[in-house]
């Protein structure tokens, strides 16, 4: 991808945008139909969710949702081709799908936008610390 095309505008609304739909798609389905219809002969969609990370440069990764809400051991996550993979640091839970898509607003443009909302508006009703919350993001 050029450069110029990296930071066009509302790039980051796109992502955010599209990242959410993802999650919230993988979720619901996960919840529909939890174990019987797999997404691949090995897959939830709810692991599917949890194994992705840096699936496509400058999106933001799909599992990050899930692993703000979670409480669990992490799978080892893998790129788009399966050329690398990385653990991510996740010490984070227990936020909510509708805590995130409060902080999906028209003032959040970015996932930096996006985490600061949550800090603020959010963290205290969770166990959880900046320091954590900013790792897990690092760590996508």
């Amino acid at each position: 991808m050029k450069e110029e095309y990296i930071y066009m505008c509302n790039a980051g609304r796109i992502a955010l945008c599209e990242s959410w739909a993802e999650h919230i798609g993988k979720t619901i389905a996960h919840e529909t139909y939890p174990t019987n219809n797999l997404t691949s002969i090995i897959e939830t969609y709810i692991e599917r969710l949890d194994k992705t990370w840096n699936e496509v440069p400058n999106h933001i990764p799909i599992g990050l949702y899930h692993d703000l809400i979670d409480g669990g051991t992490e799978p080892i996550s893998w790129n788009r081709d399966w050329s690398s993979s990385t653990t991510v640091l996740d010490n984070v839970s227990g936020f909510s799908n509708h805590q995130m898509f409060q902080c999906l607003n028209s003032n959040t443009v970015d996932i930096d936008d996006f985490k600061q909302l949550l800090i603020s508006d959010y963290l205290n009703t969770t166990s959880n610390t900046t320091n954590e919350v900013d790792l897990l993001f690092n760590s996508y």
